[in-house]
């Protein structure tokens, strides 16, 4: 009885993994775009004029989830000054190789189309908030 347990538990606890992993979106705030593919990117970012952040994340990735609700406090802080666009990396294996991203999360900013960064780790609350305000 025990042994079938544990069994539904790792199955359980393997189900929610997986099913968050091909989840579609990243934040749910409506100011927090999540980009579907290349021709979407270049729509949402490298067409547009103004200062772009782009997160590359994985939905398994510990530290991407612990800045997940940062992301939308983001977008309404910078609403006005920079856009923020979520790039799966599971998806998305086009723009991470292009974009040369080896570990998540990783922010690159972009005005006019054009990097103006590298891509940046960043692993808590006050550098990505200096991040933004670097960049804003």
């Amino acid at each position: 009885m025990q042994k079938t347990v544990k069994i539904m538990s790792v199955i359980t606890i393997c189900s929610l993994f997986f099913a968050g992993c091909f989840s579609s979106g990243y934040s749910t705030s409506k100011l927090v775009k999540e980009i579907k593919n290349s021709e979407h990117f270049k729509k949402e970012v490298v067409e547009y004029s103004e200062t772009v952040a782009v997160m590359f994340y994985t939905v398994a990735c510990v530290t991407c989830r612990e800045i997940k609700p940062l992301i939308g406090e983001l977008g309404e802080k910078w609403q006005n000054k920079i856009k923020i666009v979520t790039v799966n990396c599971r998806t998305n294996t086009d723009l991470v190789m292009e974009y040369e991203i080896h570990a998540v999360p990783r922010f690159i900013f972009f005005k006019n189309g054009e990097k103006l960064t590298e891509p940046l780790s960043v692993k808590d609350e006050d550098a990505l908030f200096a991040l933004f305000e670097e960049h804003s």
